[in-house]
């Protein structure tokens, strides 16, 4: 099996098994502008214990990302439909963190949002590149 950049030591030790699922957001079209407005057609949401978001790191000239283990207890997973004005439609993975109080007080997200750790939930959508690494349900 492909390593993946993420090590099977670490997915065994986290999902108890190194059978997993990706779950990529998709890139916008050449054909759409990635700036126009989108309307959430539908949601789903992805039940799992356990996920390790991956973070593409762009400053390389190569493939690197920051991953790390995230607790479904305190996160929820989502693929969303949404459809933009000029009728391309995206599936992206949208992930909700329902407990930022452990957090870094100087997070980038609590300097553009204007609050603290702990005191609210942060929801955002997956950039296109971003992953994450999930146990392979039963089939």
């Amino acid at each position: 099996m492909k390593e993946i950049g993420i090590p099977a030591r670490f997915r065994t030790s986290v999902f108890g098994s190194d059978r997993i699922t990706i779950l990529i957001s998709p890139l916008v079209s050449s054909s759409s502008p990635p700036v126009q407005n989108y309307t959430v057609v539908e949601s789903e949401e992805i039940s799992t214990g356990k996920m390790i978001p991956c973070h593409y790191q762009s400053t390389y000239p190569y493939a690197v990302y920051h991953c790390h283990f995230e607790l479904a207890s305190r996160n929820k997973l989502f693929t969303i439909s949404l459809r933009g004005d000029n009728g391309d439609t995206l599936t992206p993975a949208f992930v909700c963190h329902f407990d930022t109080s452990s957090w870094d007080a100087d997070h980038v997200t609590f300097r553009v949002l204007r609050f603290k750790p702990g005191d609210s939930e942060v929801c955002h959508l997956l950039p296109p590149h971003d992953l994450v690494v999930l146990p392979k349900q039963n089939e």
